[in-house]
Formats: structure tokens, C-alpha cells, sequence
């Protein structure tokens, strides 16, 4: 499989099954996240936006500081086909 979008980059690592598909730290500790988490909180995220009207083509800006929820968000936007704005 080669990597030519973000949604290949997920697809990707939902496939190869991780135990630390990401890190995030918190309270000065680093915590995973495994792909099969990161899979079902984006698939739950873009089922909401697409509740709330989200369709391919909108434009949808994300307001957070550096967390996991953007990066799940932002993959929820790209895999409804939506664009993430800055």
C-alpha cells in the first residue's frame, strides 16, 4: 500500500492492529492510544459531524490546543471527505 493521502496514513495504521498507534502526554507521562482505539473514537467523531450536517466538500476549523482529540478530529473531517481549516 503506499501513502499518498492522510486517509492512507490512517487506514494504514487501523490495519497493522498497534498497541501505540499514537502517544500523547499528560501530567508529565506518555500514554498510547492503539489503532483500534484511534479507529472506533474517528469513526464515533465522523458519525457526529455527519449528525450535525458535516458533508464532503464543507469546510470545518478545528479551535484546540495539541491533543489527541484534534488529530482524531481531523481525521474524522478528511474520511467524510470535509476540510480541516486553519
Amino acid at each position: 500500500m503506499s501513502l499518498a493521502t492522510l486517509n492512507d496514513i490512517f487506514f494504514a495504521a487501523a490495519e497493522r492492529n498497534l498497541e501505540r498507534a499514537m502517544l500523547y502526554r499528560k501530567e508529565g507521562k506518555w500514554h498510547p492510544i492503539s489503532s483500534s482505539e484511534l479507529k472506533s473514537k474517528v469513526a464515533a467523531t465522523a458519525r457526529a459531524l455527519e449528525k450535525w450536517g458535516v458533508r464532503k466538500g464543507d469546510r470545518v476549523a478545528i479551535l484546540s490546543e495539541n491533543r489527541p482529540e484534534w488529530t482524531i478530529a481531523d481525521f474524522a473531517i478528511l474520511l467524510l471527505g470535509a476540510v480541516t481549516v486553519p
